[in-house]
């Protein structure tokens, strides 16, 4: 009889441990069985899952320990609150979603971008060549005054025509010639600056 009492006490004490309200309860106050039943249970979760022998048991380890910090993390800043679904199935979901995480950083091959050769089409090179042009033009630019930048991008960035940019005031310039001949000189000293 005596043996009979014990077997069905310490039948009890493992449905108390393994009631989803007892473990959400002692998960939050981090007593160290239960958190332990539950990286036993993850990481059993990981081994016998669909990509359990293709990865490495320091890896499994490692998902383990990241699901179970979460999962206690979860909890402890009330993110994870027990509404019928047990501790157990949240932190083997969380393993889930760390496992397929793992897998797609695993899965890139990253390659120096200096040993990839790609096969130029006569667009990509043209494109390629205008941005450098570009960029050049920018920083020449960026040397000139802010009068003599100024009338280059009215007309060659912005394409208004010089009686417009008179009319509008938009230059201290109050004559087409004097915008011309200002103009000249701006772009015979970006030229210049290109040919440094």
């Amino acid at each position: 009889m005596k043996d009979n009492n014990s077997t069905i006490k310490s039948r009890r004490q493992l449905d108390k441990a393994t009631c989803p309200v007892f473990m959400y309860h002692q998960l939050s106050v981090h007593d160290p069985v239960t958190v332990r039943r539950l990286c036993e249970g993850i990481k059993s979760h990981l081994q016998c899952g669909k990509y359990g022998k293709a990865i490495s048991i320091e890896d499994i380890e490692e998902l383990t320990n990241d699901a179970a910090v979460l999962v206690l993390r979860k909890i402890c800043d009330g993110s994870y609150c027990f509404f019928g679904v047990s501790p157990m199935s949240y932190a083997k979901s969380v393993a889930d979603n760390l496992l397929r995480n793992f897998r797609r950083k695993k899965r890139q091959r990253w390659q120096e971008i200096e040993t990839v050769t790609l096969l130029i089409q006569p667009e990509v090179e043209a494109y390629f060549a205008q941005k450098e042009l570009k960029n050049q033009v920018e920083n020449a630019l960026s040397k000139l005054s802010e009068a003599s930048q100024l009338v280059i991008r009215l007309k060659y960035f912005e394409d208004l025509k010089d009686e417009e940019i008179v009319r509008d005031g938009l230059s201290p310039h109050r004559s087409t010639d004097s915008l011309k001949s200002a103009r000249c000189r701006s772009l015979k000293r970006l030229a210049g600056l290109m040919m440094e």
